[in-house]
């Protein structure tokens, strides 16, 4: 039995079918062809001229002629009301957890069917977008150029982007103009598109943000023992939160970047009674003032951090730039940045009774320290506290073995992955590699942490990365990004000689395959995704603190007078780079990386992108198709289902029907 249709011409423009909206169509607007892949055609029947069913398959003819033809097993049915899911974004933000210089979330509005809009304070426009959609299998398309994977993707964002959500498992029919008067029917993917609007306040900055210190009887900082009682404000440029005036106290800090002169551009230590967010950052008790007093390093933390934050390194420091007042004397321009340590603004452990932090540095100047049975290395354990009763169930006999475990195996030349999270090992010698951080050979300023010092399969992590202004070059030449692109770095020192530790660092790299491997893994991650990033931060960072570096010339400290042109700084340091990331690249072994390894996801084929099947009333006039129901676990629940009872006794999950999976809800 044939069953013939036949629609009246139409007396509108067929483009302007609304595509956005074609999925909430009434089902007397629209034809549905469920595909036997479980995709689906849309036909508006106000564009078809005719449409023919038989026996042998199903013909629809357009109004401009053109053709389309499905066999009998090419599609399951036709004409048959369904619920398709919308491609509506239901919720659009910026999570700090995937954007190192967002502080905070940033949630954006969604306004009416589609703007979205948002204000996003944060220097660096590349961001990491996280959203969701009601069409699970919908892709999103910025600007049409670049498919956006939420919590994934990374991408450089600006004031307006246009965002368009397509569904390619449902095409829907539209109308393509070829010449005067002449159109050509095509089936093409359902979309919808929204405008992205984003408010960048750090672009139009006009000052740069100011701490202002009054220290308790007007007294200034004279040793880097004793805490000073005073009151702090800060002033966020109408970029981040500001603070009000609160308690706080200071004291120096520092090794070789302090001076005993208490009228110089120290660097400084901020403790406050209870927890605060300056700037909008992760709240923290304990806070750290970066002077960056060598002549043309005031962008060398902000750069390297911002790596190490990108890459993703253990507890990364994060940077803002900031006047400094104390006393209501102009101090300088500096760095606000988080305390390196046991806190959830620094590394945050949900159990930090069996954990300690480890520095690694020839200063060798803790209460509790030891050097290892091995090569000697100087290890400060800097958190645990022993003296507080009760702070902890470890001993320092406890980090004793496990730091000396690890400096057998490096001697032996044994594997260690073990010991060490070798993907976080690798993260922190990428970055140091990077930027020539030759820390890590006296060695000094070099973190690891251990999260359980009783449990066996618990594993030494690296980081945080600190200090970092005695890398880009300046160990060769004393002065930064001018020299050391083409250093290899573990077999040759160049420059100084008075590495104390050099062998040591050499054998941990190249001793582990494993290590190997990840490294390369490592580079090449951040050389497809993060080289341009970092790039293109130096001139955010620099358009942002420009006003600072500049204003850093009228300290009265004449001995820490920094002369140089930051325009410059910035242009000699993209340049560095990229010659340096693209000569340590090729210093690596390749291998032959997995989909996995590189982050690439394999499609759901088995993806079906409605909820339920309708059922027509003349459900005998057609040729049922049945169907076999399996879990996951391959157990078959169901024989020769039918539409009509397919979805009877089972649970909202996923199935696989007829070797596709299907979600049913």
């Amino acid at each position: 039995m044939n069953r013939f249709y036949s629609l009246f011409p139409i007396a509108f423009l067929l483009c302007l079918w609304p595509l956005n909206k074609v999925a909430a169509a009434d089902e007397s607007d629209t034809v549905y062809v469920v595909r036997s892949t479980y995709e689906v055609d849309l036909f508006p029947r106000a564009m078809i001229a005719e449409m023919e069913e038989t026996d042998d398959g199903l013909t629809i003819l357009t109004e401009d002629g053109t053709k389309f033809t499905y066999k009998r097993e090419q599609y399951l049915y036709c004409d048959r009301p369904l619920q398709l899911a919308s491609l509506s974004i239901e919720s659009f933000k910026f999570n700090n957890k995937f954007n190192h210089q967002v502080f905070s979330d940033i949630d954006c509005e969604i306004v009416g069917d589609s703007l979205i809009r948002g204000q996003v304070a944060a220097v660096g426009h590349w961001l990491t977008p996280s959203f969701k959609i009601e069409d699970k299998q919908a892709e999103v398309m910025m600007d049409d150029t670049v498919r956006l994977v939420s919590k994934r993707t990374r991408v450089p964002m600006y004031e307006e982007h246009t965002l368009t959500v397509t569904d390619p498992k449902v095409r829907v029919l539209t109308s393509r103009r070829v010449r005067p008067a002449k159109y050509v029917s095509e089936l093409k993917p359902v979309s919808r598109t929204y405008r992205l609007r984003l408010d960048w306040p750090a672009d139009r900055v006009t000052d740069s943000p100011r701490i202002d210190i009054h220290i308790e009887n007007d007294e200034f900082v004279r040793n880097k023992v004793i805490y000073l009682n005073a009151t702090i404000s800060m002033d966020g440029a109408g970029v981040y939160p500001s603070m009000d005036e609160t308690p706080v106290q200071i004291r120096g800090r520092g090794n070789s970047s302090w001076h005993n002169e208490p009228f110089s551009k120290n660097p400084y230590r901020l403790k406050f009674e209870e927890k605060v967010k300056p700037f909008g950052l992760h709240g923290g008790k304990s806070w750290v003032l970066l002077a960056n007093r060598q002549r043309g390093s005031m962008m060398t933390n902000a750069i390297g951090m911002y790596a190490a934050g990108i890459v993703g390194t253990e507890g990364a420091n994060h940077i803002v730039p900031v006047d400094l007042y104390i006393n209501d004397y102009y101090w300088g321009s500096y760095n606000l940045t988080e305390k390196v340590g046991f806190a959830n603004n620094s590394i945050d452990l949900e159990d930090e009774s069996k954990a300690c932090l480890l520095e690694l540095d020839t200063y060798y100047d803790e209460k509790y320290k030891f050097k290892t049975r091995y090569y000697s290395l100087p290890v400060n354990i800097k958190e645990p506290d022993f003296s507080e009763a009760g702070s902890t169930e470890i001993t320092q006999k406890n980090i004793e073995n496990r730091m000396n475990a690890f400096a057998r195996a490096i001697y032996r030349q044994e594997e260690f992955e073990h010991l060490v999270d070798i993907e976080s090992l690798a993260r922190y010698l990428m970055v140091s590699e990077l930027i020539i951080n030759y820390e890590l050979m006296h060695p000094k300023s070099t973190f690891l942490y251990h999260e359980n010092v009783l449990e066996d399969t618990c594993k030494f992590k690296w980081g945080p990365i600190w200090d970092l202004d005695y890398g880009y070059g300046y160990e060769q030449s004393n002065s930064y990004f001018q020299e050391g692109t083409d250093d290899v770095f573990w077999t040759e020192v160049v420059g100084k000689s008075n590495m104390e530790s050099p062998n040591t660092i050499k054998r941990m790299r190249m001793c582990s395959p494993a290590l190997d491997r990840a490294m390369y893994k490592t580079w090449t991650l951040f050389m497809r995704d993060h080289l341009q990033e970092l790039i293109d931060y130096c001139d955010d960072y620099f358009a942002f603190a420009q006003q600072t570096l500049d204003h850093n010339r009228e300290i009265s400290f004449w001995s820490d007078y920094d002369y140089y042109d930051y325009a410059w700084v910035t242009e000699n340091a993209k340049e560095w780079l990229r010659q340096r990331a693209i000569a340590a690249y090729a210093q690596l072994t390749p291998y032959e990386l997995t989909d996995e390894e590189l982050g690439i996801e394999t499609p759901d084929e088995g993806y079906i992108p409605f909820d339920g099947i309708a059922q027509p009333k003349d459900m005998a006039a057609s040729k049922p198709t049945l169907f076999d129901v399996y879990d996951l676990r391959g157990v078959l629940l169901k024989s020769k289902a039918t539409f009509q009872n397919l979805r009877d006794g089972l649970r909202p999950g996923l199935y696989i029907v007829n070797g596709k999976k299907m979600m049913i809800k």
